[in-house]
């Protein structure tokens, strides 16, 4: 049932970059930009936080080659990866994603929950 959520959630940010990311005592944090959607909390807004609860995997699987993956947070930060949609696997999520700097790529998720915050941190939508 996570696993659903976590699908839609990722689909609701589709066209959104992921600009930052953040690892804090197991959990993973996205920070999202996509104004069109942050704007409609706060017109001055430009992204949502994205928290991956007790993420136990979080790795990019570069397309062309899926041989070659990373789960070096700075290299995936590197790629500003643009969210496409999201899909289950296995005993997580998969979400694919494009980049101007690789032809794009899957990112493999396994995480117990997730969480939503506006830029303020201060409203959690989850």
């Amino acid at each position: 049932m996570q696993n659903d959520k976590q699908i839609d959630v990722f689909n609701i940010f589709h066209d959104g970059t992921i600009t930052n990311i953040f690892n804090s005592s197991g959990n993973i944090e996205l920070k999202i930009e996509i104004q069109y959607l942050a704007e409609i909390i706060n017109e001055k807004f430009n992204w949502f936080y994205c928290e991956l609860v007790d993420c136990e995997e979080f790795l990019l699987e570069i397309w062309g080659d899926e041989k070659e993956h990373t789960s070096d947070l700075n290299t995936i930060i590197a790629y500003e990866l643009e969210i496409l949609d999201a899909h289950p696997s296995n005993d997580g999520i998969f979400v694919s994603c494009r980049s101007d700097e690789i032809i794009g790529g899957n990112l493999h998720i396994k995480a117990r929950n997730i969480k939503i915050y506006d830029e303020s941190k201060k409203n959690n939508f989850s």
